[in-house]
């Protein structure tokens, strides 16, 4: 299942409508960062080895 959604972001955006953006891996945390988002989930995980350390 696809959480982050860029167009859907960028359009949000254009509409001054809030958009809280759900990411589960490292590439999508950097792409939410390069667009400045304010407000970022992080869903869930099966297990610990997939963890985003976001810490460090």
């Amino acid at each position: 299942m696809k959480f982050w959604d860029k167009d859907l972001f960028n359009y949000a955006q254009s509409k001054n409508y809030l958009l809280s953006s759900g990411i589960n891996n490292l590439k999508d945390l950097k792409a939410v960062i390069d667009l400045n988002c304010n407000i970022i989930k992080i869903y869930p995980i099966k297990s610990k080895d997939s963890l985003i350390n976001i810490l460090n």
